[in-house]
């Protein structure tokens, strides 16, 4: 069993908010903005059963427990929000460790998961392919991270900027979770531009795919195995130079669950 201790709070900043049920059972978990102002947020006590914590670390590995842990629970009948009289002060977070090391999705973005429109970067023209999320809810109920890498030369030709990037993928989170009760673990993208240029970032740039260097940052941040794991793609491009992980060749647009289903995982 896992409680939560949580309290009531108008503020407005970049912290969760809890929501429960007539039980105290967590019924769900928001980003804090302004139309969820007055639920409880923040947490910072937690009661938990020795043998839940070591499966969550056994299946989920090192990360924050409001960032990485708590979407998990969602829905879980032994979760409980105890809501108290007055806040508190959270001076740190604790960083949950394991030794184990986790096996992940690596995903590319535009044409593999979503339809690729072309420099996309408004939720509001994502379209997943038909049937990709219930595929990665599938895969990551196998225990596999979600981890996106996407190459984004948008950003270096001035069409768009890093934040809406990133607004567009906590969306994506948001509409996942909301939808289908999961989430995509972690996004990385690169920002410079396909080709070589006068722009210095672009010509020093090691992180456009098959550069490898956005998948060893994942990998060291979740503490991930590349031989337990696979990267997906539409593109030869997206083949990244790591020997020892398994690379997925996908039809752009098309959803590929007949190529996970001869896998044996």
């Amino acid at each position: 069993m896992l409680t939560i201790t949580s309290y009531y709070d108008s503020r407005e900043d970049k912290t969760l908010s809890f929501d429960y049920d007539t039980k105290y059972r967590l019924k769900n978990i928001y980003f804090y903005t302004s139309d969820n102002c007055g639920l409880l947020r923040d947490s910072g006590l937690y009661i938990i059963d020795s043998e839940m914590l070591k499966n969550l670390l056994m299946k989920h590995g090192t990360g924050f427990f409001d960032k990485d842990i708590f979407f998990h629970l969602v829905g879980k009948e032994n979760v409980f929000v105890f809501p108290t009289s007055g806040n508190f002060i959270s001076y740190d977070k604790y960083i949950l460790k394991t030794d184990i090391k986790k096996k992940a999705f690596f995903l590319d973005r535009d044409g593999t998961i979503n339809i690729d429109k072309g420099y996309l970067h408004k939720f509001e023209e994502f379209e997943f392919i038909a049937g990709i999320p219930e595929l990665l809810k599938n895969i990551k109920d196998k225990g596999y991270l979600l981890i996106i890498i996407t190459n984004q030369s948008g950003i270096a030709r001035g069409y768009y900027e890093t934040r809406d990037v990133e607004i567009l993928h906590k969306k994506i989170n948001q509409y996942l979770l909301n939808k289908y009760n999961f989430q995509i673990d972690d996004f990385y993208y690169c920002p410079h531009h396909a080709f070589q240029t006068d722009d210095l970032e672009s010509k020093k740039c090691s992180c456009r795919k098959p550069m490898p260097e956005l998948l060893l940052k994942a990998a060291q941040e979740h503490n991930i195995e590349f031989a337990k794991s696979f990267m997906v793609g539409d593109k030869m491009s997206d083949k990244v130079l790591l020997p020892e992980l398994k690379f997925i060749h996908v039809k752009k647009d098309l959803n590929w669950s007949s190529e996970i289903e001869k896998l044996d995982i």
